[in-house]
């Protein structure tokens, strides 16, 4: 008697034993995975109005260009003092375009420009550059992917450029550019590129999620990094140039206390 009472209490414990491992482990699952949400919806929030701040305030600077690729006339490309003139009378461009505002002739080579005025760069050819062979080709204005400054003070910092094509009785005369430094407080008035490490062409992407995410243009995933860490991205497009912007956060920092509650349960 005293066996079999002995064996129904052993049978009950282990029976509640597993339930509660059971439904500990249910309780963790649950936990994760609503982790995971609340943190791809915080940053999805989070990249929805990045994006739409800097969309807007690229539209702006395309409007002022736009406007100033209509306002220059033939004239103003005759010469370099032809075109510096233009550029500094044409005020509002310099307002909004804290690095430089360049005036290139149709072969590409520089005639004015309002940030670096070194003697030396004018009348050099510009023609490596894709902000001045992409007007060219396409006869539309063009924004520069971020890359790195060629003047030798301004090394390690990088820049867009957004070039217009000035187009008079269907021919290009010229080129009208601005460029805005990203490590700035500009336009943009925010830390948003700030923590880039930009060390080459934003278009050369190894990552094949990256891929997925341009084809996608919006959204959350999660994914293994090159450190063999697996993060939660959310990203979202930038219409107006293109762009993807991406918000990182690594699991390991989401799933910290749901470890340790499974190591106590554990152990």
């Amino acid at each position: 008697m005293k066996s079999l009472k002995t064996k129904v209490i052993f049978s009950v414990m282990l029976l509640f034993t597993l339930v509660f491992l059971g439904s500990s482990y249910m309780g963790i699952l649950y936990f994760k995975v609503n982790a995971v949400r609340t943190v791809q919806a915080q940053q999805s929030e989070l990249v929805f109005k990045l994006a739409d701040e800097v969309n807007t305030k690229l539209k702006m600077l395309i409007r002022v260009l736009d406007t100033a690729s209509e306002t220059i006339q033939y004239e103003d490309f005759l010469s370099h003092e032809t075109a510096d003139d233009f550029l500094k009378e044409y005020k509002v461009l310099t307002s909004v375009f804290d690095d430089n505002v360049m005036v290139f002739d149709s072969a590409g080579r520089l005639l004015a420009e309002t940030g670096d005025n070194n003697p030396a760069r004018i009348n050099m050819s510009f023609m490596w550059r894709s902000y001045i062979t992409e007007p060219l080709s396409t006869k539309k204005l063009f924004i520069s992917p971020p890359i790195m400054a060629a003047a030798s003070d301004k090394l390690k910092m990088p820049m867009v450029v957004l070039a217009a094509p000035v187009i008079k009785e269907g021919k290009i005369i010229g080129i009208i550019a601005g460029s805005v430094n990203l490590y700035r407080k500009n336009i943009f008035d925010n830390t948003l590129f700030t923590s880039l490490k930009i060390t080459g062409k934003m278009d050369e992407i190894e990552n094949p999620f990256m891929h997925e995410m341009i084809t996608l243009q919006e959204g959350s995933i999660s994914y293994v990094d090159g450190t063999n860490r697996e993060v939660q991205a959310s990203f979202n497009n930038i219409p107006a140039s293109g762009w993807i912007i991406v918000a990182n956060y690594p699991s390991d920092n989401i799933f910290k206390p749901i470890y340790r509650a499974e190591a106590n349960l554990i152990y």
